[in-house]
């Protein structure tokens, strides 16, 4: 029942996205850009977005079970530039198995460094998808982004 309610989460938000079609991504079939820049919402705290309104840079520390289709990634968070997020907190992406999930989900991997833009759930859990700024990252621009992060 909640792994309905998440992928219906979902996908409203890759509906709400897909209104323009833009070239460049993995996702750019369905995805227009972003509302902001990435340096915008760090700069301003805001998304700009009504939907997925946080935004922060984090690592995932355990994969767990798919269920339908989605897979509950635990994070740390490393920062938060916009909305509110804790310390640890699950976003649902898609199972890297599952032949039905669709293109603008977001596979995570365990382990993987990312910058995470997404919807927060009554549940305190985030979804997301490739129509926004959840990408992985190198430690590198991990870094980067937090410096960008704490300065702002």
């Amino acid at each position: 029942m909640v792994e309905r309610r998440i992928r219906a989460s979902i996908v409203t938000v890759l509906l709400a996205s897909s209104l323009v079609t833009v070239g460049g991504g993995p996702a750019s079939a369905a995805c227009a850009h972003p509302e902001r820049t990435l340096g915008e919402i760090i700069d301003s705290g805001d998304t700009g977005s009504t939907y997925s309104d946080t935004l922060f840079v984090g690592r995932v520390r355990q994969l767990r079970r798919a269920r339908d289709g989605m897979v509950p990634a635990r994070f740390r968070v490393r920062a938060v530039a916009a909305g509110h997020a804790a310390d640890r907190v699950t976003v649902w992406g898609a199972d890297p198995d599952d032949n039905m999930s669709m293109s603008e989900e977001v596979v995570f991997r365990d382990g993987g460094r990312y910058v995470v833009q997404g919807h927060k759930l009554r549940s305190g859990g985030f979804t997301t998808s490739a129509c926004t700024h959840t990408r992985r990252i190198s430690r590198e621009r991990m870094r980067e982004l937090l410096r960008r992060i704490r300065h702002a």
